[in-house]
């Protein structure tokens, strides 16, 4: 018996929704923001930290502004939690779009979960050292207290070289962003290829009327059961990605709060050196080895 080539008919896809229409133009807006070369957005983070910070110092703003208010809304709410909101939308991201590319396989979705471990890790680990650099470099300013906390409630000044927590984590959090949501840039046509490559036969394999192996059979229930879970995840991988874009714009702005109305130019170049850093060591050097979380969209479906 001559062996018969199995082939599938493609289904147009159903008309567009208004709705639709508005997510997508949305979510590509959101991509054009978030998704620019990362590589790119590094300079501008230095660039702007760098010129803010000469603008601040010798064109200074009004200490009026709200934004130079450290109570104002944005910097209790947001700022001061950036990393748990990062944390949370992003961790949501991961596990939502891991449980697609490694088709449920949940050790190797727990190893991409594992990069926010370490981020975390990372984010504790500097900012730990920043207050600590903080108060051994310090002094108190006419006075002969020894700690900040009694300087400070005592009235007087401390004066020490205090590296930008801010600065560091919004240019962090950023990055972090930036790097785990590349994997929805051609989010639906990289996954349907794969569900295509994975579905239809092999140039050198062969299928035989009434006969289909048990190996072939077991793959396409596999791969029909990931599919399910991708329509599933997709709507609210699209939300999130909007939402992270939003959280994004938010870090930009106070980033740009940050630098012209807090801090002197060192403390915020160092603070943006050492976040560029931190992300270069892990997600450009640490994370290409087999002994590391992986990149975002590795797994052993994509």
């Amino acid at each position: 018996m001559s062996p018969v080539r199995a082939k599938q008919k493609k289904s147009l896809p159903p008309p567009t929704t208004i709705s639709n229409f508005v997510l997508a133009c949305v979510l590509h807006l959101c991509r054009k923001y978030v998704l620019f070369d990362i590589d790119t957005k590094v300079g501008v983070y230095l660039i702007t930290v760098m010129c803010g910070s000469f603008l601040a110092d010798f064109c200074p703003l009004s200490r009026n502004h709200y934004l130079a208010n450290k109570r104002n809304l944005f910097n209790v709410c947001f700022v001061k939690w950036s990393w748990l909101w990062t944390f949370c939308m992003v961790g949501s991201f991961i596990y939502l779009s891991s449980m697609v590319y490694c088709r449920g396989d949940l050790r190797t979705v727990f190893r991409h979960c594992s990069r926010l471990i370490v981020s975390t890790l990372v984010w504790w680990v500097f900012t730990t050292s920043f207050v600590e650099i903080e108060r051994r470099s310090g002094f108190c300013l006419k006075s002969t207290f020894v700690t900040k906390e009694q300087c400070i409630m005592n009235g007087s000044r401390w004066i020490a070289f205090d590296i930008s927590g801010h600065c560091f984590l919004m240019i962090y959090c950023c990055l972090v962003i930036s790097e785990e949501l590349k994997i929805f840039r051609n989010w639906d046509r990289n996954v349907r290829i794969c569900f295509d490559r994975h579905e239809e036969p092999s140039d050198d394999e062969e299928v035989y009327e009434g006969e289909v192996t048990t190996t072939a059979t077991s793959y396409r229930v596999e791969a029909e059961s990931t599919k399910t879970v991708y329509l599933q995840n997709t709507y609210y991988l699209r939300i999130l990605f909007v939402v992270i874009s939003m959280l994004h714009l938010v870090w930009d702005c106070m980033l740009v709060s940050t630098v012209l109305f807090f801090h002197s130019f060192a403390q915020k170049f160092v603070a943006a050196l050492l976040a560029v850093a931190a992300w270069f060591v892990t997600y450009r050097l640490w994370y290409k080895q087999n002994f590391s979380p992986g990149l975002p969209g590795e797994g052993v479906f994509m």
